[in-house]
Parts: C-alpha cells; structure tokens; sequence
C-alpha cells in the first residue's frame, strides 16, 4: 500500500441503485445518473441507466459522494443524500425518484430592463454547488415574446446555463437554483461592435 492515496483495483467501490419516475411511467430516453463528490473536487462520472428496469452502477476510488440523477424530459432532478464509502465498500439500493417538479420561470432582459424574446438557453443540472461544472447538456430552452423561458418541470436544484441571443453578449450563468413561483431575472448586455 505505501500510503501514497494510490487505490488499487481492488479498492474500487461499488455503487448501485435504481432511478424511477413520481408518475411510474417508462424512463425517458436520456436518463442519467452522475456519481458527484459534494466538494467539488472531481468533475462527476456519469453512468447510464437501464431503460428496461432503471438500474445503475458505478464503480469509483473510495470517498465521499452523493449520486444525481436528472433526465432530459419531462421530470425534475433528483439528489441522494452523502454518503462515505471507503476501500472496497459496496454501496446499494439508492433508489432516485425522478420528480414532478414545478414550472421554473426565467427571463432575459437588457440593460433597460426590456425583455429580449428569442434568446437560447442551453445548459444542465449539476448538483450542490462547486467549483467543477460538468454537467450533461439536458437543458435547451428559448424565451418568448414576453422574455420568458419556462422549464416545465424544474428541480431546485444548481444548473449552469450558457446563454446566447444575437446583438448580445453570451452570459455563462454558473449557479442557478430554479424556485416555484419566481422568476429569475438575467441580464444580457448588449455586445460591443468590433472596432
């Protein structure tokens, strides 16, 4: 061993569990679970989910995790608690239960405060908060006349989103947490013209 914190493959941790949806309807097609450690040292591993039955593993290094589980479709992200495993450890039966949700609102403004329609809104879920934001790309969304985009079903959970719209300059919203009944206001200003 040599203490030198290098895992052999006998190490490895073993995490295994099931995602399902609050309605008991089939999985959407892009399911994903990703295994996140909660101090934002490691970017997250993803791993795929059966379609068939929902079931998930993932092999790590050992220690401390919580797994999150978000689909593309129709359902809000779900979190598991953390947990510590250490060398060797087998951690099973997390269940994630995709959720309901609630419609997340957003609008985009310029610097007078009008609303810009047509803007895209292009991003993911990537848990708690921290300093390594990858994410699976699970989030497109463009607003409307009124500025306003809404995520139909939407989690209050971190997401970052890469926003875009023509004469304005792109704006990289690292940590926003969706809430009921709010809208979240964003700002874009407007691109200087090349000189």
């Amino acid at each position: 061993g040599g203490g030198n914190g290098q895992y052999g493959p006998e190490d490895k941790i073993q995490i295994s569990g099931v995602v399902r949806t609050w309605d008991g309807q089939p999985l959407p097609d892009r399911t994903e679970v990703v295994l996140r450690d909660p101090a934002g040292r490691s970017g997250g591993m993803f791993s795929s989910v059966s379609r068939k039955d929902g079931t998930f593993q993932i092999a790590a290094n050992p220690g401390r995790f919580y797994v999150m589980a978000s689909a593309a479709d129709g359902y809000a992200p779900v979190l598991s608690e953390p947990f510590t495993a250490g060398p060797g450890a087998r951690v099973e039966g997390i269940e994630l239960l995709l959720g309901k949700g609630f419609p997340g609102r957003i609008q985009t403004v310029d610097e007078g405060g009008r609303p810009i329609p047509g803007v895209e809104l292009i991003g993911g879920y990537i848990g708690r908060p921290s300093d390594s934001y990858s994410y699976s790309n699970t989030i497109k969304l463009i607003t409307d006349a009124n500025g306003v985009a809404t995520l139909a079903h939407a989690g209050a959970v971190t997401m970052v989103l890469e926003i875009g719209a023509d004469g304005y300059e792109s704006e990289r919203v690292p940590g926003l947490v969706l809430q009921p009944d709010q809208v979240k206001i964003i700002t874009l200003k407007k691109a200087q013209p090349a000189t």
